[in-house]
């Protein structure tokens, strides 16, 4: 849950930026991944080749101006090839990973999964165990049942038995 939240503070600043450098009319630079960039008319195979798992788009002159910037994704006309033939490009704001200005980063995204992974895992380890405690609940007497839950409605207390299993 919290890297969905993280993923979302990540996107709405992205989307900050790009608009704060295109507002304020600054070229800049991006680094994106592949899988989250878009063609169209799509792009001959050995072009799309070239640019690696990160390609890099520079975003200054008619490019610049061609910018559109939405809440999910942006779109640019830019030209690829020897005939450098105009293509729309569209990236989704997940798929930037960097904004740059001359060689200074300014933005860099960070993979919110790895961030949480282990707080992600404590939070399906505390599920999994509050499945566990209503199993044997069932044959526990009433007072029992409520001192148990009692006991694990607290969160401090959840933490410390958390600690004691380690």
């Amino acid at each position: 849950m919290l890297y969905k939240q993280f993923k979302n503070i990540y996107n709405t600043f992205c989307i900050d930026m790009l608009r704060y450098l295109y507002d304020n009319r600054f070229y800049f630079s991006m680094v994106c991944h592949i899988s989250k960039v878009s063609f169209n008319p799509p792009l001959p195979e050995e072009i799309v080749q070239k640019f690696g798992p990160f390609p890099h788009f520079i975003l200054a002159g008619y490019t610049f101006e061609s910018l559109y910037i939405r809440d999910d994704k942006v779109t640019f006309e830019a030209g690829f090839g020897s005939d450098d033939e105009g293509n729309f490009v569209e990236v989704s704001i997940d798929g930037i990973y960097q904004i740059i200005i001359g060689v200074r980063v300014i933005f860099s995204r960070v993979d919110p999964e790895v961030a949480f992974q282990q707080e992600e895992e404590e939070e399906e380890e505390e599920s999994h165990q509050n499945t566990h405690q209503n199993t044997h609940q069932n044959a526990l007497s009433l007072d029992e049942q409520e001192s148990i839950q009692a006991l694990f409605s607290n969160q401090d207390n959840l933490k410390i038995i958390q600690d004691l299993k380690k």
